[in-house]
């Protein structure tokens, strides 16, 4: 593996905790899925963010102490390392499939069309890592889990594509999703 993995904002893991030793490849972005690696990160977890070349968009979103480093991406993303990985090249897959092959957790946001289109869906992880656990937290639509359209929540419809999350090991697939209550606007 050529790329560099390297301390993330505040450092690595700290050296206890109940998640210590537990190794989490985190391909997440935006706030959900960094916000449960972060959690994870600060319980022990070595929890190493893949990010494409032109970074996590979160970088970019916010005023922070330095330029990229917005607010939200500093916070979401302490106690991890970071390693830069283009998933379209044959030597980022190859770096990413190294990762996956010594993690106890792959953790992505992506849809279930675009992670499979990387190669990356949970039968091609199952069988480079059939021990490793498989979370997804996106906002697909609630009704259909493998969706493969955009979020589309907008004012007029606040819950239509709420955050779900999905989890696949060798124990079996589970799935969570908030049971909010409906209510009319005003």
């Amino acid at each position: 593996m050529s790329e560099q993995i390297t301390a993330g904002v505040a450092g690595g893991a700290p050296a206890s905790g109940p998640l210590h030793g537990v190794r989490v490849v985190d391909l997440t972005t935006m706030v959900m899925g960094p916000y449960c690696t972060q959690i994870m990160a600060d319980m022990g977890a070595d929890v190493i963010k893949v990010e494409p070349p032109e970074g996590d968009a979160t970088r970019y979103i916010s005023a922070g102490p330095a330029p990229d480093m917005s607010g939200v991406f500093v916070n979401v993303n302490r106690g991890k390392r970071g390693i830069v990985l283009d998933l379209r090249t044959a030597e980022g897959k190859a770096a990413m499939t190294a990762l996956i092959a010594g993690a106890d957790v792959f953790i992505h946001s992506m849809r279930a069309k675009a992670i499979t289109k990387l190669g990356l869906g949970y039968d091609e992880v199952a069988a480079i890592n059939p021990r490793s656990s498989t979370p997804t937290a996106t906002a697909t639509p609630a009704a259909d889990p493998t969706a493969t359209a955009r979020p589309t929540t907008t004012p007029s419809k606040p819950n239509a594509d709420y955050p779900r999350c999905n989890s696949s090991s060798p124990a079996g697939p589970t799935t969570w999703a908030p049971s909010w209550p409906t209510r009319s606007p005003g």
